[in-house]
């Protein structure tokens, strides 16, 4: 594998890593700021960002899906998609 491969695969894993602890801030804010149903959203996503890790899907993947869901996830809590009717279609 070539460096630039390498340095790609290696970054890509830095940002599955920042997804899961932006998963976990935005869960402990949710405990001191939002509602009970937004704490079981911040957890139910935290949990499921594990299941790239332990899975050893490609570290790609595991970005992408983790800043998916943490960005849903805000834009949920946030009400993003109540206000911003051209996100939902």
């Amino acid at each position: 594998m070539d460096t630039s491969t390498t340095r790609a695969l290696s970054a890509a894993g830095v940002l599955g890593d920042l997804a899961r602890a932006a998963a976990l801030a935005a869960l402990l804010a949710a405990l001191l700021v939002w509602s009970p149903a937004n704490m079981a959203r911040f957890a139910v996503v935290s949990l499921l960002l594990l299941v790239p890790r332990f899975a050893r899907l490609p570290r790609p993947f595991d970005a992408a899906f983790g800043w998916t869901l943490v960005v849903a996830a805000v834009a949920s809590a946030a009400g993003w998609y109540h206000r911003l009717a051209w996100m939902t279609g």
